[in-house]
């Protein structure tokens, strides 16, 4: 659960979670709109995930007051909607336009649907805007190639799920680092990311 306001709203949402909707547990993140990393809403998740692979056979739901409990940003919704929808975990939202339970595996599901098919466009775009910047980024340099070998699988799969949560290029260089080779320890070229994102989107 997101509260980013007073104590009374943060009591309404805990009630209506615990006492209405049954929840087991309830996480609380009480941060700043600028804040980006929310720890409780990632323990949420992380649990979530840990009891649908424990009872495969068993719906696992994740509750939520309501859509900005959840995410801040359309961006942010259509990544964690991508996580919901991967883990296999069903999202009821307690109040607002979109209340009701989302389960991403029935059919006419259109929360998981329509989120899905917005985070198909962007991951497209994304991928425009990564081929331009690597021509952009060759031709600045006068060559071409192929994915440095500095770009190992573990690398480059932390570098995509990065770019999936909608991270910026910039800044998804800046949390990878080399792991071996002369450049060992240090952060890949913008070129390099740009490069090896292109490639795998190929």
């Amino acid at each position: 659960m997101y509260a980013p306001d007073s104590e009374s709203d943060i009591d309404d949402q805990a009630s209506e979670l615990e006492n209405v909707a049954g929840c087991a547990r309830t996480f609380l993140d009480v941060l700043g709109p600028t804040v980006a990393v929310r720890p409780e809403l990632n323990k949420a998740i992380e649990l979530a995930r840990a009891q649908r692979r424990c009872a495969e056979n068993q719906p696992v739901v994740f509750a939520v007051y309501d859509l900005f409990a959840l995410a801040r940003t359309s961006a942010e919704l259509i990544g964690l909607s991508g996580t919901l929808r991967a883990a296999d975990v069903c999202l009821d939202v307690r109040t607002g336009p979109m209340a009701g339970v989302h389960d991403p595996n029935e059919a006419g599901s259109s929360f998981f649907a329509v989120l899905g098919a917005a985070g198909d466009l962007d991951r497209r775009h994304r991928g425009r805007l990564i081929e331009a910047g690597q021509r952009g980024a060759d031709e600045g340099r006068g060559r071409r190639g192929g994915r440095p070998r500095v770009f190992d699988e573990e690398m480059l799969s932390q570098a995509r799920r990065l770019r999936d949560e909608g991270r910026p290029v910039p800044e998804i260089a800046r949390a990878l680092t080399i792991a071996s080779g002369r450049n060992a320890g240090r952060h890949p070229s913008l070129a390099s990311v740009y490069r090896a994102l292109s490639e795998a989107e190929a």
